[in-house]
C-alpha cells in the first residue's frame, strides 16, 4: 500500500532542537509518500505529475535560504518511462545524484522494474539521466527491482522486492 498525497511539508531543527514548519506545498501532482533530501536539495517521488497527461515524474526542490521556502527547481523523468510504471516509488539523494525507482518498467518486453539515475552539475537546476539500472540475473516478471534502494556518493544499492530466488 502506497500512500499518497497532493500536499508536502519541511520542517527545520531550531536552535533548541525542536523541528519547526518552515515551508508547505501544495501542487497539482500526487505525491508517493516518499521523499530524500541532500544539502540544499529535496526529491519528491510523485506517480502523477500532471493529471491532464498522467506523466509519471519525480520532482526536485531547491532553498537558497536554509530551508525557509522550498521552490521547484526541475522534473525527471526516465527517458522510457510508460504510464503505470511507478516512477518516483522511491527515491534517494547523494550529493549531486539522484535515483529513482519504477516498479513496472519494461525491460526487454517485461514489466521488471528499474532505477534510474541523474546528475546535476548545476547546484539542482537541471539534471542529466545518467543511467537506468536493471537486473543482471535472469529476470522475471514483477519482481519488483528497484522497489527500494540506497544511495551513498557514487553506489547505489539496488533490492528486488518479489525476487523469486534463494541467492541474491
Amino acid at each position: 500500500l502506497l500512500w499518497l498525497s497532493t500536499a508536502g511539508l519541511v520542517c527545520v531543527e531550531a536552535a533548541d532542537g525542536a523541528f519547526v514548519e518552515r515551508n508547505k506545498w501544495i501542487a497539482d501532482s500526487q505525491f508517493y509518500g516518499v521523499s530524500a533530501m541532500s544539502g540544499n536539495l529535496a526529491v519528491i517521488g510523485a506517480c502523477v505529475h500532471n493529471f491532464t497527461t498522467n506523466d509519471e515524474s519525480v520532482v526536485v526542490y531547491r532553498t537558497t535560504d536554509g530551508g525557509h521556502t522550498f521552490t521547484p527547481a526541475a522534473t525527471l523523468t526516465g527517458d522510457d518511462v510508460h504510464a503505470r510504471a511507478f516512477f518516483g516509488v522511491a527515491v534517494a539523494i547523494s550529493g549531486s545524484i539522484v535515483a529513482v525507482g519504477a516498479l513496472s518498467t519494461l525491460v526487454d518486453g517485461v514489466f521488471l522494474g528499474a532505477v534510474y539515475t541523474f546528475r546535476t552539475t548545476d547546484g539542482g537546476m537541471h539534471f542529466s539521466q545518467t543511467q537506468k539500472l536493471t537486473t543482471t540475473d535472469t529476470p522475471q516478471k514483477g519482481e519488483q527491482f528497484g522497489y527500494q534502494f540506497g544511495i551513498a556518493g557514487n553506489v547505489v544499492a539496488v533490492g528486488a522486492f518479489a525476487h523469486q530466488s534463494s541467492a541474491v
